[in-house]
């Protein structure tokens, strides 16, 4: 006769992390001319530096990372860590923004800004399309299914 030993299972102190790489961001879309477009000073401000005999032509550049980082990409992703934690039952800490909320209309007005959406309606799509991926994911990572 067999007695069954209940083994304990080791615990982790990492929680589970979302995986940005299998996510569609809408700002996967984005292009070099988009973003001339919407931030020309980001790539097409001239300055004229005479350190020699003949002036070079230098453009100057706002940082990409302002512009697309803290403005399109950083937003998309606390977006969908956020919906990721709560699906998964865990606190959310809002870092940039003042909750869900800001977020969204943060993003919103990027995605209007940059073409990725014609209007509110389509832009609130996007967000839901995000918010969507990262729960998807937070279930298979056994989060609570909806």
């Amino acid at each position: 006769m067999f007695t069954s030993i209940a083994m304990p299972v080791p615990m982790t102190d990492t929680e589970p992390a979302i995986d940005f790489t299998t996510i569609e961001f809408p700002s996967d879309k984005i292009t070099v001319k988009m973003i001339r477009q919407v931030w020309p000073d980001a790539v097409d401000v001239e300055r004229v530096q005479s350190t020699s005999r003949a002036p070079h032509r230098r453009f100057v550049r706002h940082s990409l990372d302002a512009v697309l980082g803290e403005g399109v990409i950083d937003p998309e992703r606390q977006l969908a860590e956020r919906a990721f934690k709560v699906a998964l039952g865990q606190a959310v800490k809002d870092q940039i923004f003042q909750g869900r909320d800001d977020l969204i209309d943060s993003l919103a007005s990027a995605y209007l800004d940059y073409g990725l959406a014609r209007g509110e309606h389509e832009a609130a799509a996007l967000v839901r399309r995000i918010e969507a991926q990262a729960e998807a994911q937070a279930r298979q990572r056994g989060g609570p299914t909806p």
